[in-house]
């Protein structure tokens, strides 16, 4: 009987197959026989044989195909059939009776089966080759779970022997009963797919043969047999001691650096797909929310609407300063900048660093605003300077004519010239007082009727077309807080007020600065005005930095910031009473100073032979302005004065005989000034240290201040009075000589 299946032979079958062709050629007399070509319609190997007639055939080129749909011209001389060629090998023996197509056919099959498992028993060799030299540990159970194969990696890795290995399970290789790695919930689902023959991937930690535990990702297939039935698993058992330790590594970084950004004293965000998806402390108190306000949203929703217009919609800018509002609606100036483009903890992220500019930026105006207060101090001082000199000429020269003339009419224009003078005078002290430098040593004090008229005077042109202003001072009143501080503070508060008026004002409308005592620590000052005041809501914020109620371009929102600021540096406060329709009212309160003495220079003991107060005595005028020391001349008659017009030649006279009683110095002169030739003469002839009288006509340095404080000299400010000098120098005299 012919049977197909003794056909099959996995071991070297195309080797076979061809020795036992060669063989047929000899015994059956053949030209040749083989297979030409093998096609395989719906997957199936089907070999297409050609073959030759014997010797003598009557056409020996004649050639038959199989299978074909009818007998060829040698099918009827050829016939193929299996049989036993030697050592239990099948082949193919030869017949004289023509073929059947059953024979074709199972001649067909035997060689695609031969063929097949000739190239499954290869493939399986390379297969198996390659699963014992994987660097992953690799094992096949059958349909039970016992173990038939392990490959060298898997030995390594768990330590187990192939001999233990093989027959057993990996549950009981594996599991630990003593101290169990997983649930046994995640056994029995795991299982339950395994055993049904579906794939599974998951980490697992197991036991290996030295009791350490292993954990490794493991995947799992199963695998069938050649009838298509489940025959087993195959597990890849993949160590994660690498994977883990780079992606510790990776996630100490990440801590590392969050806690980096954490720690920053300057605002930081981490942006995701442009949401804000980390923020540190110093940005959430700077916003003033807590992590889970901010979080998840654009950063742009904390920013001011007037400035978007600086930002992107999607990607931030290189550098933008913006205002940020705060959860209670305050503003902050913040510079931001953008860090980079990184991958945090695992994903692309953008940096963004903050800075809060705010106080620098109040620091930087309130300096702005002090320099230019200095400045308008500076030139106030340049133009009294120029002023005083010959105004005190022309007051001199005015009462001289007002005691010569008789009180007719010359002697009442001469009196009116002379007030005209006083008005010029007391102009120029305004300006005097508000260009007079401080002592940064001395105790902090400014007189409050004299801030308020420098502070007046400097907005005078803004209020003049809107109100009247009206001033109410109680006399002598004085603050401790330094003058530039105090005026800059009123000229903020008056220039406000005139803004909150219309343009073109009438006489309705006024401005009224009132200075009084409270008690007897603090002094107040009122800015009052009759505009259009302010709503509740305005006046919680009016103090605020950058906030502002004019239009865009008029006012940065830092005046009345600053104004506080000042206030409170010199422990005082301000409060606002108003309502719309009704006026503002800002009071500033400071503590009060107490002036319980005028600065002068104090009594010394003789130092020489000097003549009385009353009696004539030797007076050397020094001053560079000739008609100022002609003026002196006059206003000292009855003393026997002596004059020079530079510090050198002073200098050489003091040094001469006969001794000068009384020195009346200007401060600032070309070449030599007063103080220095105050300190050559001193050094050269020390008598002279208690007969000096400085004379100033405005300008005064901080470096002029220290001196005059060192050498303790009397001070005439210019312009003066006949009477003023008179005074000073029978003072002086009278110290000196008593």
């Amino acid at each position: 009987m012919f049977e197909p299946d003794r056909l099959v032979d996995a071991q070297g079958f195309g080797g076979r197959l061809q020795g036992a062709l060669d063989e047929a050629h000899a015994r059956l007399g053949l030209s040749w026989i083989g297979v030409i070509e093998l096609v395989a319609p719906e997957g199936r190997l089907l070999p297409r044989w050609i073959g030759a007639a014997p010797t003598g055939a009557p056409s020996p080129d004649a050639v038959a195909t199989w299978p074909q749909s009818g007998p060829g011209p040698c099918a009827r001389r050829l016939r193929l059939e299996p049989a036993i060629v030697s050592d239990g090998d099948a082949w193919l023996a030869w017949g004289g009776a023509a073929t059947t197509p059953p024979e074709l056919a199972a001649l067909a099959t035997c060689i695609e089966r031969g063929m097949s498992a000739d190239r499954r028993a290869r493939l399986g060799e390379v297969a198996l080759a390659a699963l014992r030299q994987a660097q992953d540990a690799i094992e096949l159970s059958d349909r039970e779970g016992r173990l038939f194969f392990v490959n060298e990696a898997w030995r390594r890795t768990f330590g187990y022997d192939e001999a233990t290995a093989l027959g057993n399970t990996p549950a009981r290789l594996f599991r630990d009963p003593d101290a169990p790695q997983h649930d046994p919930g995640f056994y029995r689902f795991s299982m339950q797919k395994i055993e049904a023959g579906h794939p599974w991937l998951g980490m697992l930690t197991s036991r290996a043969a030295s009791g350490q535990h292993i954990t490794t990702e493991v995947g799992v297939t199963p695998f069938a047999d050649e009838r298509g039935d489940f025959a087993g698993n195959l597990a890849v058992r993949r160590l994660l001691v690498h994977r883990a330790q780079r992606d510790a590594a990776l996630a100490a970084a990440h801590r590392e650096f969050r806690g980096v950004l954490a720690a920053m004293l300057e605002p930081a965000m981490v942006l995701r797909s442009r949401r804000i998806y980390f923020a540190n402390a110093a940005l959430l108190q700077l916003l003033g929310r807590d992590e889970a306000e901010v979080t998840g949203r654009h950063p742009w929703d904390f920013v001011h609407p007037d400035d978007l217009g600086q930002l992107g919609e999607d990607a931030a800018p290189a550098r933008a300063e913006v205002r940020v509002v705060r959860s209670d609606g305050t503003l902050r100036l913040v510079e931001l900048r953008l860090a980079g483009s990184i991958s945090f903890e695992g994903a692309p992220a953008v940096i963004l660093l903050g800075r809060d500019r705010t106080e620098q930026v109040l620091a930087s105006e309130q300096l702005r605003r002090a320099d230019k207060l200095a400045a308008l101090g500076a030139l106030a001082a340049g133009v009294a300077h120029e002023i005083n000199n010959p105004l005190t000429y022309l007051i001199g020269r005015v009462q001289e004519l007002t005691e010569l003339l008789p009180p007719a009419d010359a002697g009442a224009l001469a009196r009116e010239a002379l007030e005209g003078a006083q008005r010029i005078k007391a102009i120029a002290d305004e300006l005097r007082g508000f260009s007079r430098g401080e002592d940064p040593s001395a105790p902090a004090l400014v007189e409050l009727e004299r801030a308020v008229t420098s502070a007046s005077n400097l907005v005078a042109n803004q209020i003049r077309h809107r109100a009247q202003l009206q001033r109410v001072h109680e006399p002598g009143l004085c603050a401790r807080m330094r003058e530039g501080p105090a005026v800059q503070v009123l000229v903020n508060l008056l220039a406000n007020a005139a803004q909150a008026l219309p343009e073109q004002g009438d006489a309705s409308h006024t401005i009224a600065v009132h200075s009084r005592a409270v008690g007897d620590d603090t002094v107040a000052i009122e800015v009052r005005d009759s505009g259009t005041g302010m709503t509740p809501e305005q006046i919680a914020r009016m103090f605020e930095p950058f906030y502002t109620t004019k239009p865009a371009g008029k006012g940065s929102g830092l005046g009345l910031a600053i104004s506080r600021q000042l206030v409170e540096d010199a422990g005082g406060r301000i409060t606002v009473q108003s309502a719309p329709g009704r006026g503002t009212t800002v009071t500033v309160e400071l503590p009060r100073a107490h002036l319980d003495a005028v600065v002068a220079a104090p009594a010394r003991a003789p130092t020489g032979p000097r003549a009385a107060a009353d009696a004539p005595a030797r007076v050397l005028v020094v001053d560079d302005e000739l008609i100022v020391a002609k003026v002196l001349v006059r206003m000292l008659r009855g003393h026997e004065v002596e004059l020079a017009h530079d510090g050198g030649t002073a200098l050489a006279r003091l040094l001469r005989a006969p001794a000068i009683d009384l020195v009346l110095c200007d401060v600032m002169m070309p070449g030599m000034g007063g103080f220095e030739l105050y300190r050559a003469a001193v050094a050269q002839a020390p008598a002279l240290k208690d007969r000096f009288v400085f004379m100033t006509g405005g300008t005064f340095t901080p470096d002029a201040v220290e001196a005059l404080a060192q050498c303790r000299c009397p001070l005439l400010e210019k312009p003066f009075d006949t009477e003023k000098v008179r005074a000073t120098v029978a003072a002086v005299l009278a110290a000196d000589g008593g």
